[in-house]
């Protein structure tokens, strides 16, 4: 029997310095994780990393992790282009999904979070894992 796809989708703000807390606190979201350079085995390519994610859950499309991840972040978006900004940060959206081969689910975005993307300035990645 097949298991169902294992899909996570995290919303990244990375850069050179340390406002983790800064971020938190303007965004009045907790992060899933975070990183300090000093977390990375060679600091000179890390960088901070303040991640929100939905982590893996089952499913069999894209749409349900996304219109998840929307419900934390909308009406956030001025916020987040000021971060950026003020910050130097970037910004990125990733999917990551693990199936069985012959079995993944549906790769559709939908244009609430293409939208989003888009006034974030955010980039959007896909790392998919197939077994």
């Amino acid at each position: 029997m097949n298991k169902l796809p294992q899909i996570e989708i995290s919303f990244l703000l990375t850069g050179q310095e340390d406002f983790l807390q800064e971020i938190t606190d303007a965004l009045l979201i907790k992060p899933s994780h975070i990183r300090r350079k000093q977390d990375y085995k060679y600091q000179e390519f890390a960088d901070f990393m303040w991640e929100l994610t939905t982590g893996k859950q089952e499913s069999k499309s894209v749409d349900y992790q996304s219109a998840e991840l929307l419900e934390k972040l909308s009406g956030k978006e001025k916020i987040i282009v000021q971060l950026l900004n003020s910050y130097k940060l970037k910004a990125d959206l990733l999917v990551i999904i693990h199936a069985e081969i012959g079995d993944g689910p549906e790769i559709n975005l939908s244009t609430d979070i293409i939208k989003f993307a888009a006034e974030i300035q955010a980039e959007i990645g896909f790392d998919i894992y197939f077994y």
